[in-house]
């Protein structure tokens, strides 16, 4: 084996380790790329999930302050129907005790 073809054999032999340190970089660079997916997709879902329960707790907290304003206004309403009737049962009272004066009034002007 002359010294060119010992040269020739060594050049290919570094070629090939270069080829395989080249296609081990590749491999890592790979996996990185699937762990930088895997990672990124893990945070999407976990914000999905964040999201979907802060719109749960923003309907419940709504739902909740509705049932309270129902039930604010039930009472408005109620203590509102109470003072009507109270003040219908003192202006009857009021009128028949109009009435009576009136009758009284008519009845001595008469005589």
């Amino acid at each position: 084996m002359t010294e060119f073809e010992a040269a020739t054999i060594e050049f290919q032999n570094a070629t090939i380790a270069f080829q395989s340190a080249t296609i081990d970089y590749q491999n890592a660079s790979l996996i990185a790329q699937y762990v930088q997916a895997a990672v990124a997709a893990v945070v999407g879902i976990g914000q999905c999930v964040l999201i979907y329960a802060g719109i749960l707790l923003m309907r419940r907290s709504s739902d909740q302050r509705h049932r309270e304003s129902n039930q604010r206004h039930r009472e408005v309403m109620q203590a509102a129907e109470r003072q009507h009737t109270e003040t219908m049962v003192t202006l009857d009272a009021q009128r028949r005790a109009l009435e009576v004066l009136i009758e009284r009034t008519a009845s001595l002007q008469t005589t």
